[in-house]
Order: C-alpha cells, then structure tokens, then sequence
C-alpha cells in the first residue's frame, strides 16, 4: 500500500513539473513544419501573445491544429451556430415562393424538409436596430470534419475541414446565410502538409511552412470583411483581376490585424482583443440519432438564384458581373461546383474528395474579350441565357475594351452582334480547373447589323474552333471561319 501510494505521488509530482513547464505528452510525437514549440507563439499580432496548450487527454487532430481568426475590426458577422439563422429565418418554398414554415428548426429540416426545394429566408425585421456589435455577442462555434481519401500512391491522407457559418454576407453579392471553410491536410504520418482556404468561387493552397501559425500548429487565417473568405495573410489581397467596362479594377479582399482575434476554447490567451469560438466535431451526422444530422440538409440557407446574372449599376450604363449573385449556399457536403453527381450527392465537391480539390481548388474560367462595338450572349447547350457582356464605349487600360470573367464546368456557346455593323474583334480564353489553357481570337468578324456569329467552345463538338456566321438570324450559317490565333498551355 505504502509503495502504491509513492507512486501515486510521484507519478502527479511528474505530471505537475510538464504542465507547469508547458509540456505534454503530444509535445514530444508534434510534427510541425515550423519549427515551432507547443506553447509557445510564432507570430505576434499587436505586441506579444502569450498562449499556452492545455494537456487534453483525449485532445483530437481538429482540436491540434484549429485555427486562428483574425476578423476584420469593421465585421458585423461572426462565424456562430446555425440555429441562429433559423431563429430569424423563414422557410420557403422554390418555385412558388410559398411560405412552408414560420418556425424552422434543425430537426424540422432534415426530418421533414430534407429536399432542395427549400430554402431558409431572414425575416425582414432580422436586423432591424441591430448595432455594429449585436450579431458579435452570439457564442462563436466552428464545425469540424475529418475525412480521409487516398493519395494515388497507395497512402491515405487525413483532411481537417473547419466550416465556419454566418448569419449573413454582406459583400457585392449579399446573400442571407454564408458558409467558408480551411482544410488542413496531413500525410501519411500526419504531418501537415498543406492549407486550402476558400477563396469565394475556389480557394488558395500554400505549403504548411507558408502559414503563419500560433503555438506551434495553429494556422493564423485572416477574414475578409463583408465576404468571410480566408487568407493566409492579412491587408489587401487580390484574389480576382479583371477590366470590366467602367474601368480597371482588382477585386480585392480586405482583411486587418486590428479586429478581435478568435481562437479556439482550447487554449488560453492573453490579448484584450480576443475572443474564444466552441469547435463542434459534425463527423457523428451519418448517425440518424445524431444532434448534427441537419449537416447533411439539402436545402439552402437562404434564397437560391437561378437564370440570369445579378446586374450592377455604373452611372448610366449597366454591366452583368459573373461573380455578382445573390444566392445562399447548400449545406457543406453539397457545396462545390463539380458536376459528378450520384444519387444527388456530389461526391466530388471537397467534403468527399479533400485532396481534389486542395490540389484543384478553382473553378474553370471563361474570359471574354470584345471590341467595344460587340455585344456577346453566353448560352448552355440548353436554352436560356447564361450571362450577357454588353456594349461599352471605352477603350480602358489600353487593353480590350469589354472584358468579362465567367465561371463555368461546361462547354458553353457564344453568340457574338455587331452593334453598328462593322467589324468585331473576339477573343475567348478558358481555364479549366485541372490547369489547361485554350485561348482563341476573331479578328474583323464581318457580321452584318442583322446578324450573329456563333461559337462553340466545346472541344468534342468543334476541334477546329470555328465560327459560323448567320447573315440574317434565320438559323443557317452562312458562312464559317477559322480563328486567327490559337494558343493552348
């Protein structure tokens, strides 16, 4: 009994020395690429940042490396628990836009309206004599997903998702309700190797050793105001460049080390500008018992947008942004713009193929160039209207003078009008999301005032990239050609 109880002591006079000294029994097997030590920082963010690691017994991958969020001092929204939104939110009905539901809840979604025909709606009071900080004072939570896939070369790779939900985004495209998420993948020793953030459409992925981390394995990502998209580095960040027809602009997100810093409950800190965020572990939601089941709700949290374009307003003249809508987002197992679909699950966006789309993380591209006396409609191989780049009179940035960005998986046509009957330039360049680069020029297209020319950029259904030219819109060619230049990378 005595040897027992010597023991006892001992091994809790050991213990209390390693936590006293910031060690645990996870600081001697951490594996991180910066060389940092647990419980200690690597970075500072307005003078020095004293965090240290508590010793969880049972303290998980996502607990090891959940992030930092650096918030924008002029943020409204902070990343808070889904029923939030459902607290202020109607359900609705697509189609008919009939009202299905004035009190929806998480189990109501996915028990009863488990379908994409619905979607959830803000109230038109939700935010009415709101101040700047009322949405702040919700608890912050964080939703974290592990998964794994195989790498092709006979290992498997975990993927640390962290999803992070607001209440509302109020950037270019407000939409009510808005998901962003970071995805941390290790290799087959599980070390970091990688960090994808979502970057509006796609995302950026930069090497471990390129992210600022705290305590040794906690990513610093920095949010964009408005947007809540996720960098690696706060200021402005460019993440889109284009010459739309009111001039040259860079799409810029703008993120700050001066806002409130979120860090996760499991670690202590000492900045007076900081906040904690609860990270809640969805990987039980297969479960049909499970409290998180509505992960998997195939509805929208908020108003879905079909057919053409948001449009946006320049003076006296009026443009079509491709990446202007006002539409709410699916559920995280059903957001990605891959078309790979069984079963009406996309087994192919990010919660299913993490090292897919870290190693692809954007959407293929359309860019569309035309002299300034062109008007050109982008259609589906279905009826209806895609997007519209109008006529515009300026000649800006000494480059082509109307320029559009498209995002698009599929082949698309163009349709091409001389505004005045004279001759148009065109130029059509695609990127697609595995790296290839197509890039076709028209010069001095002759299209008569009551005609059209038409392309399809479809490599199966037109190798050779020509045009046809209908003289008089009665729906015969009359005429083919062959571009000027092709270029493919």
């Amino acid at each position: 009994m005595g040897k027992t109880w010597v023991s006892v002591f001992f091994l809790f006079l050991v213990t209390t020395l390693l936590n006293v000294y910031g060690i645990s029994e996870s600081d001697g097997a951490q594996k991180v690429g910066n060389g940092g030590v647990t419980g200690q920082p690597t970075g500072t963010m307005g003078g020095a940042i004293n965090i240290t690691s508590p010793a969880l017994e049972n303290k998980s991958l996502l607990d090891e490396y959940a992030p930092i969020l650096y918030m924008h001092p002029d943020e409204r929204f902070y990343p808070i628990r889904t029923k939030i939104l459902l607290e202020n939110s109607d359900l609705y009905e697509r189609g008919s836009d009939e009202l299905i539901d004035k009190h929806p809840t998480l189990a109501k979604l996915i028990e009863k309206y488990n379908d994409d025909t619905y979607y959830l709606k803000l109230q038109s009071n939700w935010d009415l004599n709101k101040g700047q900080d009322y949405w702040k004072n919700f608890k912050c939570v964080v939703y974290g997903h592990q998964t794994s896939e195989p790498d092709g070369s006979g290992n498997v790779k975990i993927a640390l998702q962290y999803w992070f939900f607001y209440i509302y985004d109020d950037w270019d495209n407000s939409h009510d309700g808005d998901w962003e998420m970071i995805q941390i993948v290790l290799d087959d020793e599980n070390t970091p190797e990688t960090l994808t953030c979502s970057v509006h459409l796609g995302g950026l992925t930069l090497g471990w050793e390129e992210v600022e981390k705290v305590s040794g394995n906690h990513p610093k990502v920095f949010v964009t105001i408005g947007a809540h998209s996720n960098w690696y580095k706060e200021g402005k960040n460019v993440w889109l460049e284009t010459f739309p027809p009111y001039g040259c602009i860079k799409c810029v997100d703008d993120t700050s080390l001066l806002g409130d810093v979120v860090f996760p409950k499991t670690l202590s800190q000492t900045p007076s500008n900081s906040m904690k965020y609860e990270l809640i572990d969805v990987d039980d939601s297969d479960d049909e018992e499970s409290p998180n089941r509505w992960i998997y709700w195939k509805g929208f949290w908020g108003k879905p947008v079909g057919g053409s374009n948001k449009s946006v307003h320049i003076g006296s003249g009026k443009i079509y942004s491709s990446f202007v809508v006002t539409s709410g987002p699916k559920s995280p197992p059903y957001i990605d713009y891959l078309n790979t679909v069984n079963g009406g699950v996309n087994l192919s966006g990010r919660w299913y193929k993490p090292l897919e789309w870290a190693q692809h993380p954007n959407p293929s591209d359309y860019t569309i160039c035309a002299s300034a006396n062109a008007r050109v409609v982008v259609r589906t191989m279905s009826p209806g209207v895609l997007h519209t780049v109008p006529y515009c009179s300026f000649n800006v940035c000494n480059v082509c003078p109307t320029n559009s960005v498209l995002f698009s998986e599929n082949d698309l046509m163009f349709d091409v009008y001389s505004l005045d009957g004279k001759c148009v330039d065109l130029k059509i360049s695609r990127l697609t999301r595995m790296g290839e680069a197509y890039s076709v020029e028209f010069d001095g297209l002759n299209i008569p005032k009551r005609g059209k020319a038409s392309f399809n950029f479809s490599l199966n259904q037109n190798p050779m990239f020509e045009i046809g030219i209908d003289n008089n819109l009665d729906g015969f060619y009359d005429s083919h050609r062959l571009p000027d230049h092709i270029e493919v990378k």
